[in-house]
């Protein structure tokens, strides 16, 4: 039973994975109608965002231990003994044979191989910084579908 719950947590962070980029997607596509002349709601908030260097960034944490089941609340990302983010999502990647979290932490701390650590129930853990995704997923529709 617990086997069964693990491989089901990292369809949870591929989800969130994949709404986060496709979020990033339709950023991008809006910022590329900022040069035109229409006028549409949010315009200008979307101008300021493209002139703003983000405060903080959602990006891969690698770390190891335990398999962990995931979280149901954020825990605490901390780097030199501070707190500085939060673990939004984590898991055990059958995949990746290690466990995995999105973090959400400052701009300066997201650059992939910077270390932090990370509250796991309590406990601090060794981290990683990685880009993400962790690996690219590949749709093949079978021929005559």
């Amino acid at each position: 039973p617990r086997l069964r719950h693990l491989n089901t947590r990292p369809k949870t962070c591929h989800y969130h994975h994949r709404a986060l980029h496709q979020r990033s997607h339709q950023l991008t596509f809006f910022l590329a109608f900022l040069d035109k002349s229409a006028d549409f709601v949010g315009r200008e908030s979307l101008q300021r965002l493209a002139q703003e260097t983000p405060k903080r960034k959602l990006v891969g944490a690698n770390f190891g231990g335990e398999p962990v089941g995931g979280n149901d609340k954020f825990w605490d990302v901390y780097s030199d003994d501070e707190v500085v983010g939060r673990i939004t999502r984590c898991c055990y990647s059958p995949r990746l044979e290690h466990n995995i979290a999105l973090v959400n932490v400052p701009t300066e701390l997201s650059e992939p191989g910077t270390k932090v650590q990370l509250d796991i129930r309590g406990t601090l853990v060794d981290a990683e910084i990685v880009a993400l995704p962790w690996f690219e997923s590949h749709k093949i529709i079978p021929e005559g579908i």
